[in-house]
């Protein structure tokens, strides 16, 4: 059963402008954002819970966030998981990004 606060939490649009991809919550607004000079590679990648995007960082942006996250560098890591509350908002990124339909049915 889904919490009925977890569309206010959970990523509720993504907005990518020409330096970023920002992640919006209908209750936080922005919650993050990823400069698209840091992101080496994005693929579709699939789990348990669904399909979702697997964004993975430069060497150079894992060693930045590294230096500012100070004693919890040890939390950095080279990708990130990019999950969609939505099926709708997780296909829209996917064509605005580059992967083909193809690549969509086939996860």
């Amino acid at each position: 059963m889904i919490p009925w606060w977890a569309p206010f939490v959970f990523h509720a649009k993504i907005v990518r402008t020409p330096d970023k991809i920002k992640f919006v919550s209908y209750l936080f607004g922005e919650q993050e954002s990823i400069k698209l000079e840091d992101i080496e590679e994005l693929e579709l990648a699939k789990n348990c819970c669904g399909v979702y995007i697997r964004a993975r960082f430069t060497e150079d942006a894992v060693k930045r966030k590294e230096r500012e996250a100070g004693a919890c560098k040890c939390c950095i890591s080279r990708s990130e998981s990019i999950s969609f509350f939505s099926g709708k908002v997780l296909q829209e990124f996917c064509l605005d990004h580059g992967f083909g339909k193809e690549t969509l049915e086939s996860a």
